[in-house]
């Protein structure tokens, strides 16, 4: 598969210094199921704990940080390239405790998506 315009492939990435989040997260798992789809050896340089820690070890120039799109943030400091084949959609969830089903945030909430 040939990348797209502005996008990346897997394969480019190979000898790249990767910055990976820690190997419970929903973006490395999804990560490195495609890279095991495209047999492909993919290892991190470095293990990050969150989001956040990527940004900050790519700002200090330690390596490419693997991201979700969701999680983009608009920093002028930093480039982002799609992965042309990384294309699962990720599902975020809301998440509140039982007991508060009756607060009228909650409520309205959920009256939204009943």
């Amino acid at each position: 598969m040939a990348a797209q315009v502005g996008s990346i492939n897997l394969w480019q990435l190979a000898d790249c210094p990767l910055i990976l989040r820690e190997q419970a997260s929903i973006t490395r798992r999804l990560f490195e199921e495609q890279c095991r789809a495209l047999e492909l050896n993919i290892r991190p340089a470095i293990e990050a704990g969150s989001r956040e820690s990527v940004e900050e070890m790519v700002r200090a120039d330690l390596g490419i940080g693997i991201v979700l799109s969701g999680e983009l943030l608009n920093d002028p400091q930093l480039k982002s390239f799609p992965i042309a084949e990384c294309t699962k959609p990720v599902i975020d969830y809301l998440l509140f405790l039982q007991k508060r089903k009756n607060f009228n945030l909650v409520k309205a909430i959920m009256n939204l998506v009943e």
